[in-house]
């Protein structure tokens, strides 16, 4: 309907992705905000670099090869119930997972950074759980100015 087109237009327009319709310029995307936006572009480029991702390769080779070459070292199951009282080991877990969560959306957002496109952490639920993810919709509007 034209209702649907209408609107499929003014999301495209609000994407960056339209510059007039019929002649009448639309108006300028509005800039996404950013999480943490006093870490600029400059501050973490290296991430980007060649040498990071070997790195990163390296280490992941390595934590594989130590396993096979000394099985007996890699944790087992039994190895998280490091306590008597099942409501530390619970919350010892949960505390350890959202570090880890917050660290690999940290990844995201300042991978995103180093290209210049703006991230935004956001927590949410799904169902019922908490979810945690990094907004990186600006990639589809190319580099932009930092921040």
């Amino acid at each position: 309907s034209v209702a649907d087109l209408t609107a499929f237009v003014r999301s495209l327009a609000g994407y960056g992705f339209v510059r007039s319709v019929d002649g009448v310029r639309a108006a300028a995307p509005e800039r996404m905000r950013s999480s943490l936006p006093a870490i600029r572009p400059d501050h973490v480029r290296f991430l980007l670099h060649p040498v990071v991702r070997w790195t990163v390769l390296a280490l992941a080779v390595g934590m594989v090869c130590a396993g096979v070459a000394r099985p007996h070292r890699v944790p087992r199951p039994a190895d998280l119930l490091w306590s008597d009282r099942g409501s530390a080991v619970v919350l010892g877990q949960l505390t350890l997972n959202w570090v880890v969560v917050v660290l690999h959306e940290l990844g995201h957002l300042l991978t995103a950074r180093a290209a210049c496109v703006p991230g935004l952490i956001t927590l949410s639920t799904r169902l019922q759980f908490l979810w945690a993810q990094t907004e990186v919709t600006g990639c589809g509007r190319g580099p932009g100015p930092p921040g």
